[in-house]
């Protein structure tokens, strides 16, 4: 994507700023911010009380993955054409939520491919730093206390949920594991099945809590990576640490 680092930068710091990180502090601003939104892109009468507790609570909910500063952000986007999407008009003049809610969907689309770029550089850039230190000092201490801690963890690993999330590339890089046809499709139906009681148990416990509810959405939001995370720990487990 063509985009000026000045708003890489922006939207990286707004990342570690979300709002459901920060919930308790964000209510202000984030009203403030949509009465200044709504006069300033088109309305022509002040939002009613029930509409902007209904627009807080729903950016809250649905985009607390953003920080408060991206509502402003999504607007102006909107309003040069960055973003991809239509029906976004506030018609009448009139405030209301569905509005919102369409402006802010195009915006967090457009912020997560710059957000993925940006860390698939990142990575890239660490991976190679962390190379060449790794090669100019030749044998680490962690090739040699990597196995020790293999040996570790095998003796007091009960189950998948014991096995550091490290330990897979860690493995694959050095000692990579082998699959049976079909044993790792079958393994990673088994971990989307445990994301999908996660979920489901999350969600239980979301009924009346804010924050509770904003844990369920994030959770629905990354399941697919959880599901990778937990196939990993669970081949680790089963191939590495139950061979004896």
């Amino acid at each position: 994507m063509d985009v000026s680092v000045t708003k890489v930068a922006f939207i990286v710091t707004q990342n570690g700023q979300q709002i459901r990180k920060t919930l308790q502090g964000a209510i202000i601003p984030i009203q403030r911010e949509l009465l200044l939104l709504a006069a300033e892109y088109g309305t022509r009468a002040a939002i009613a009380p029930h509409i902007m507790t209904e627009a807080v609570e729903f950016v809250v909910d649905k985009f607390g993955q953003l920080g408060v500063l991206e509502i402003r952000a999504a607007y102006r986007a909107w309003a040069s054409n960055e973003l991809e999407i239509d029906k976004a008009e506030i018609y009448g003049g009139v405030f209301n939520v569905r509005q919102l809610g369409i402006v802010l969907e195009g915006w967090v689309a457009y912020r997560n491919r710059i957000l993925a770029e940006y860390q698939k550089e990142k990575d890239k850039a660490d991976f190679e730093k962390a190379e060449i230190e790794r090669a100019e000092k030749g044998k680490t201490d962690f090739e040699v206390e990597f196995p020790k801690e293999i040996q570790r963890v095998r003796e007091r690993a009960e189950s998948w949920q014991d096995v550091p999330v490290y330990f897979f590339d860690a493995i694959q890089k050095r000692w990579p594991m082998k699959f049976e046809p079909g044993e790792a499709d079958g393994i990673m139906k088994e971990a989307e099945q445990i994301v999908k009681l996660e979920i489901e148990k999350t969600k239980g416990d979301a009924t009346g809590n804010i924050n509770a509810r904003i844990n369920a959405m994030a959770l629905e939001n990354s399941k697919i990576e959880r599901a990778k995370t937990i196939a990993q720990k669970i081949s680790i487990f089963r191939k590495v640490l139950q061979l004896k």
